[in-house]
């Protein structure tokens, strides 16, 4: 993979990050006090940011496919928590 090809791939998860972000602050808005919720909010807050910051580390698809298997994986945790918030 070229490096022009590895600054592309790394922009797009870049937005990628972006969205789970996003999907993360809709969630923060609607949980209860529960602070279980918080720190799960918390770990995925800190989960996100590194992988961003990762993003401009990569050197390799491998590295790439890494951080968005975190990404997906923050998604993933949204959803099973978002589900148990909602009954």
């Amino acid at each position: 993979m070229s490096a022009y090809e590895l600054a592309f791939e790394g922009e797009i998860l870049n937005e990628k990050g972006a969205e789970v972000s996003a999907d993360l602050y809709r969630f923060t808005q609607g949980i209860s006090d529960d602070e279980n919720n918080d720190g799960v909010a918390v770990a995925l807050r800190r989960l996100i940011w590194a992988a961003k910051q990762q993003i401009l580390a990569a050197q390799s698809e491998t590295d790439l496919a890494r951080i968005e298997g975190k990404f997906d994986l923050a998604r993933d945790i949204l959803t099973l928590v978002g589900e148990r918030e909602n009954g």
